[in-house]
């Protein structure tokens, strides 16, 4: 029994084998439309193959582009290619249907002959936005600014060292202070004057 993140791939591989069977099968039945709509519109059998190749290539490569760019302005140019190659493709796809291989009228003649100058000038431009978006994303090597080193106000890491045991000091030389006494003479008594009492 297959466990729940097996299961999972196998879901995620068959769910893109159908995406990519799908997306060749609807490129070639377009391939084949616009193909059969170049003839229509008098470009020889020869070349006819070329006209689906310039607005499936076209809308494929802008539609890729499109996810990618990191630059804004290249981002939104190619997602305007990729919506307007697909309303061509599928404008050309209805146009068929609708005329039922007959020939095409002036007007969509020269509306099918435009098309491939027309994404000419718009990969060209494509091109020229993503040359100049790669250009000014590279740090220019003459005008750079100084590089600003600050310096880190983090304390720097003191190693303390483990406290060592004390050793004991050795007790101090005994030494022999010999001192005199000078003894000092008594004080003499104080002879008191002799006052006789005279009776009262």
């Amino acid at each position: 029994m297959m466990n729940k993140v097996t299961a999972m791939l196998v879901i995620r591989g068959l769910a893109v084998a159908a995406i990519l069977s799908v997306g060749l099968a609807a490129f070639r039945l377009s391939f084949v439309t616009l193909r059969e709509l170049a003839v229509m519109a008098g470009i020889g059998p020869a070349d006819a193959w070329l006209f689906p190749v310039v607005i499936d290539v076209t809308t494929a490569t802008a539609a890729v582009l499109a996810l990618v760019a990191s630059d804004r302005q290249v981002r939104l140019w190619f997602t305007w290619v990729l919506s307007v190659g697909t309303v061509v493709s599928i404008a050309g796809n209805a146009v068929h249907a609708a005329t039922h291989g007959e020939r095409l009228p002036t007007w969509a003649s020269v509306l099918v002959a435009s098309v491939a100058p027309i994404a000419l000038l718009v990969d060209v431009h494509g091109v020229i936005l993503l040359i100049r978006s790669a250009t000014t994303a590279e740090p220019a090597t003459d005008s750079a600014p100084a590089e600003i080193v600050v310096a880190s106000t983090a304390p720097t890491p003191v190693e303390i060292e483990e406290p060592r045991a004390l050793e004991p000091m050795p007790d101090p030389p005994m030494v022999a202070v010999s001192v005199a006494v000078t003894p000092q003479p008594r004080p003499l008594p104080i002879a008191r004057p002799f006052v006789p009492v005279m009776p009262s």
